[in-house]
């Protein structure tokens, strides 16, 4: 997926989380599930790390494959 340069990338304990990704996902999303599910963007926010797009995409990953 592209996203809009504008989209903040966190990591939630461990979580993938978006805002602002646009199209179909939720304005804050969580990515450890596909589709993705809705997230409290304030608990983003506040209990989240921000990072990088690519440490973005490597965290889904990550997310997904541990049980």
């Amino acid at each position: 997926m592209t996203f809009p340069k504008e989209t903040e990338f966190f990591d939630v304990e461990g979580i993938p989380v978006s805002i602002g990704a646009g199209g179909s996902v939720p304005y804050c999303a969580a990515w450890d599930v596909s589709p993705p599910r809705p997230f409290d963007p304030d608990s983003a926010r506040r209990n989240g790390a921000p990072i990088s797009e690519a440490r973005f995409t490597r965290l889904i990953v990550l997310a997904r494959s541990t049980p």
